[in-house]
């Protein structure tokens, strides 16, 4: 528990923080128009700008603006028969209607062929689990054909059908191996005719298809509790807001992709970036986070929006990167649905009932089991080995200062200092979380060589000069320097929303 600064004190980390990230906008603008002659492989023509130019570089974006249209439409289709059938139809009659119709519904948007691979290795997996009685081989299965689907999946020539193709390869997978983690784990392997048809609805349903992860337990207590009630009460103007947040942001998202090329940048050869100084490649990578922020805001928010709509409980928004000191808390409320899967999958049943060294060993274990699965999602190149390393440095440093904060020698400190001196002091401490943590991101975010130009140039030889007293205006030094001060702010900041929020939830 923190102790909340004087208003005034907040307020003025607050101004300095704000100020900060609009300047990195700018400067970030400025320095990609610059480079914007070594870019021009990845602009194109704006589609509603006349003669002005579009960052497409990111491909993820690209495909969802082609597949927009179609997939707003595979949506809205799948709720208005969601809703029919079940205010029109008999609760098992409902479950076959919803089945052959949500069959259709991926044929059509997707493909035949990806509906018929999904099943045949639904159907291996589940009778592997059963007869073997281990969730072993769906692990082997699934995690598989995550590491191997691009390589020898036949995708569609069409972008935004091998869009969703993609994400339901993926996702389904991942459906897959939850519902055989259920069988072995909670059900004793109960495969009679209600939890099989309940294992196809899980799989089927359209919202949880694409870029969200429910767990299976998860998606029966929200269906079951939707069939018990086929006239959900639905805030609707809950929701007209929640889209209108949703289209702004996919709006402003594509109209900044015009004057702000940081995607390109981070998408091209590291030697681009070589020349610039702290200041310029600072604000380029805390940009290209903010952006990736605000993408999965509108990836995580259209299908989470539709299943709202159905009356359905979906994992919630990405936390805003501008706003988490503690990384810990980026890996729970970023991507909700991936953090739940990890937590009771992997690393609650790897931890066991042990104590003393045995339980450090474990939670070590489980970790990096959990860091693994991470590796096997997102692709092992040596950028995510870096960023997974770091962000496991840096969960490991947060143990040790919850560890230093339990001593009775701590204690004694707060009791002298006061609280609202040890929320300072934890500002100053939790600099050592934030820097692999954020220095882990730029890894995740750019292409290879990015996040190591940017490790070696802006803390590696800002340290060095630091230490060696090498203090020059604009240099990797002072630069350091300064960004440590901005990051003291950064952390008193983000304490004071997260103290506030935790009395908030009390009251």
């Amino acid at each position: 528990m923190t102790a909340l600064l004087p208003r005034w004190e907040h307020r003025i980390y607050l101004l300095i923080w704000v100020l900060h990230s609009l300047a990195a906008f700018v400067l970030a603008i400025y320095t990609t128009s610059e480079l914007r002659v070594w870019l021009r492989q990845w602009l194109t023509d704006s589609d509603y700008i006349t003669n002005w130019k579009r960052d497409a570089s990111d491909v993820e974006w690209a495909l969802f603006r082609t597949s927009f249209r179609g997939t707003i439409l595979f949506f809205t289709l799948h709720s208005l028969g969601f809703h029919i059938v079940y205010k029109k139809c008999s609760k098992e009659t409902a479950t076959y209607a919803l089945i052959a119709f949500w069959t259709s519904l991926h044929i059509i948007f997707a493909s035949l062929t990806s509906i018929c691979v999904l099943a045949a290795i639904a159907t291996v997996t589940v009778i592997l689990t059963v007869k073997l009685k281990s969730e072993l081989p769906a692990w082997v299965i699934c995690v598989g054909f995550v590491l191997t689907v691009n390589n020898y999946a036949r995708f569609s020539v069409d972008p935004a059908s091998y869009y969703r193709e993609f994400n339901i390869y993926f996702y389904t997978a991942v459906q897959i191996l939850n519902f055989c983690i259920y069988l072995h784990r909670h059900s004793h392997y109960d495969v009679s005719k209600h939890v099989l048809l309940r294992f196809v609805q899980y799989l089927l349903y359209p919202p949880y298809t694409m870029t969200l992860i429910v767990l299976f337990e998860d998606f029966d207590q929200q269906i079951t509790k939707r069939e018990h009630n086929p006239s959900a009460d639905i805030e609707f103007s809950t929701l007209a807001k929640k889209l209108g947040r949703l289209l702004f942001w996919a709006a402003f998202l594509d109209a900044l992709h015009h004057v702000l090329y940081v995607n390109a940048l981070f998408s091209s050869p590291f030697t681009l970036i070589y020349g610039l100084n702290s200041y310029k490649l600072a604000s380029l990578a805390y940009v290209a986070g903010q952006l990736f922020h605000v993408k999965y805001v509108v990836l995580f928010g259209i299908p989470s929006w539709f299943a709202l709509l159905d009356g359905m409980d979906p994992p919630g928004p990405p936390i805003c990167i501008s706003r988490v000191s503690k990384y810990s808390q980026m890996w729970r409320h970023f991507d909700r649905g991936l953090y739940e899967f990890l937590k009771n999958q992997v690393y609650i049943p790897l931890m066991k009932n042990q104590t003393g060294a045995a339980l450090i060993a474990r939670r070590l274990f489980a970790m990096v089991s959990a860091f693994l699965f991470v590796l096997a999602w997102h692709g092992t190149s040596s950028n995510y080995i870096s960023w997974v390393s770091l962000s496991a440095l840096e969960l490991c440093i947060e143990r040790v200062g919850k560890a230093i904060a339990r001593t009775e020698s701590f204690t004694r400190i707060s009791i002298a200092i006061g609280p609202q001196n040890i929320t300072r002091l934890q500002s100053v401490a939790m600099l050592a979380t934030v820097i692999p943590g954020i220095f882990g991101v730029f890894f995740f975010l750019g292409s290879e060589g990015i996040g190591s130009t940017i490790f070696q140039s802006v803390l590696i030889d800002g340290f060095k000069e630091i230490f060696t007293l090498h203090f020059r205006l604009g240099e990797a030094g002072q630069v350091l320097m300064h960004l440590l001060i901005l990051g003291y702010a950064f952390n008193a900041t983000c304490l004071y929303f997260e103290d506030s929020k935790r009395k908030t939830k009390v009251h």
